[in-house]
């Protein structure tokens, strides 16, 4: 049985994650980003399941989160699921706050980077200095830094690798997944992803 923690659990493959995850017996921490998003995994708590709470785009409750994660024990796995589309939001929720929880967790033996696809749409935007652009096909605005985000969040895992003592004979394995546009469909109907 594995301790996995998962951001962004509330909804879509991250909830859907958790549930197949408790489903199959292993221990599961979810996140929730505010009090009302807490209700939404009250199932998952209802199923076995911890839920902490912790908004990922200020920096000072990432920290919080990651000290709230590291006092219920090493996790076998984090799974860096939350992510958003546009707005300000978008570098602190999608880049800094992975970049520092991998930093501040203790190291789990596996690190899983979800994304939604999005960068493949990053050839197709013209940036600007203001980091946002325009879809060369269609004309429509397009958020830069939104669609590069999952690639930068990848990169992440140099804050853990880091910290891994030279004697050591490897660290955490890590994995970057980017699900199908039906297995997200599925996941935010059926509830579930695996």
């Amino acid at each position: 049985m594995a301790r996995v923690f998962i951001t962004g659990s509330a909804d879509g493959l991250g909830r859907a994650a958790a549930q197949t995850l408790l489903d199959d017996g292993h221990e599961v921490v979810v996140h929730a980003r505010n009090s009302d998003r807490l209700e939404a995994v009250g199932d998952l708590v209802g199923g076995g399941a911890t839920a902490i709470v912790g908004d990922i785009s200020d920096l000072d409750q990432t920290r919080s989160l990651a000290g709230e994660v590291n006092r219920l024990g090493r996790m076998d796995a984090v799974i860096h699921n939350a992510g958003v589309y546009s707005g300000p939001q978008v570098m602190p929720v999608n880049i800094v706050a992975p970049y520092l929880l991998t930093a501040l967790i203790d190291l789990p033996q596996r690190l899983i980077y979800l994304s939604s696809g999005a960068h493949r749409r990053a050839a197709q935007v013209r940036p600007t200095i203001c980091g946002s652009g325009t879809s060369r096909r269609s004309g429509s605005p397009r958020a830069t830094t939104q669609t590069r985000a999952p690639l930068a969040a990848t990169g992440t895992t140099r804050s853990g690798s880091s910290r891994i003592p030279p004697s050591a004979t490897r660290g955490p394995r890590t994995n970057c997944s980017t699900p199908s546009p039906a297995t997200r469909a599925r996941a935010s109907t059926e509830r579930r992803y695996f």
